[in-house]
């Protein structure tokens, strides 16, 4: 194998590992906005000049209490989306910087003298693969560290979601946030 052989199968690797087709934005995730016209229904459900007394107060507590799940999880799937965006700009990134750095690669061998021996052309093409290879392990680097922080912001998304999870709002009712998180595919 030679120098170029062994960049560009390590090229070919990395490349892989950032997939295929249009990363995807973390739109889909993010229901924050009926979330928030759930909060606003339910503030809209206050005491007035005809509804007023101890059943009302009650109630106006039990709303007040499900108006700030409702704004929590409205801010959850927010940071949950944006996350989800990160992680694809990254790929979208990483792409990229494999693209960049085979390209100035492919230069870089098609500016060498065609005049040179076997021998000459392999011995230049060693220094050249080998900053293509540093270049590929960078960006992969930079790529893993990244992910591996949104990784770890995510787990901390599905903490705040679990800890929402405790809100018990009548008996045997499955709480908003549960339902939430279920529908998020967290086992909750």
């Amino acid at each position: 194998m030679s120098a170029l052989d062994g960049f560009y199968s390590t090229w070919n690797k990395a490349r892989a590992t950032f997939g295929v087709g249009t990363p995807v934005d973390g739109s889909q995730h993010d229901g924050s906005s009926q979330l928030l016209r759930m909060k606003g229904m339910v503030e809209s459900a206050a005491q007035h000049d005809g509804w007023q007394g101890k059943g009302a107060e009650a109630y106006a507590a039990a709303n007040k209490q499900h108006a700030a799940i409702y704004q929590k999880l409205a801010d959850l799937d927010k940071q949950l989306a944006a996350e989800v965006t990160n992680a694809a700009n990254i790929v979208a990134t990483g792409r990229t910087q494999l693209d960049t750095t085979k390209s100035w690669v492919d230069s870089a061998v098609d500016s060498l003298p065609t005049s040179l021996s076997p021998q000459a052309r392999e011995k230049s093409l060693i220094p050249i693969a080998k900053q293509g290879i540093t270049q590929l392990t960078n960006a992969m680097s930079t790529a893993n560290g990244e992910m591996l922080q949104i990784g770890i912001r995510i787990t901390d998304i599905k903490n705040q979601y679990d800890e929402l999870t405790n809100q018990k709002f009548g008996p045997g009712v499955e709480s908003t946030a549960t339902a939430i998180g279920h529908q998020k595919g967290f086992a909750v």
